[in-house]
């Protein structure tokens, strides 16, 4: 795929890459249940959506891929799914506390929704249910701090350090 070739042209670290990879799988997996969803778009879109990572591994990674992306010519389709995947959805008002554009990052289509799905369900290259990602949100959440040693690893697997910016600006919170 073509896709590929891109995130290494665009020196995306190898971790990144599989875990684009494994989104990928998952992504097509769900839309398996989805007759009406595009597949292209949700291939290209899940084999993208962290390409801004090669760039930068903050919650601005949305941005900067939307950016690197629309250099190699991909529609408004494929660039919303990379725009929207972060945090499965953040709102104007959460976006501004952010410090990203101050517009919504929530999927809207069908595509967008499958793959910030399959990347919340895939953790470095590993499947994780929905129990893990509560279990996960929960640990960040009591400790107050997200340890050194935990965030280092979440960034070897190619995870992202979402939750924990997301915890230092006050807005992770169960239930809400």
């Amino acid at each position: 795929m073509i896709e590929i070739e891109i995130l290494k042209k665009e020196k995306t670290p190898h971790n990144v890459i599989d875990h684009s990879i494994a989104v990928c799988k998952k992504a097509c997996e769900i839309a398996e249940n989805f007759p009406e969803a595009d597949l292209d778009i949700i291939q290209k879109g899940a084999l993208l959506h962290d390409i801004g990572r090669s760039r930068t591994h903050g919650i601005t990674h949305a941005v900067e891929g939307v950016k690197i992306a629309r250099e190699y010519g991909y529609g408004d389709d494929v660039l919303n799914v990379i725009e929207r995947h972060i945090g499965a959805g953040i709102t104007k008002k959460e976006a501004k506390e952010l410090n990203l554009f101050e517009k919504s990052y929530v999927p809207e289509t069908l595509e967008e929704k499958i793959v910030a799905h399959a990347d919340n369900l895939i953790s470095g290259t590993e499947e994780v249910d929905v129990d893990f990602v509560i279990m996960t949100n929960s640990f960040i959440i009591c400790c107050k701090k997200l340890p050194p040693i935990i965030e280092k690893h979440i960034l070897y697997m190619g995870g992202s350090t979402f939750l924990c910016q997301l915890f230092y600006c006050g807005r992770l919170r169960l239930g809400h």
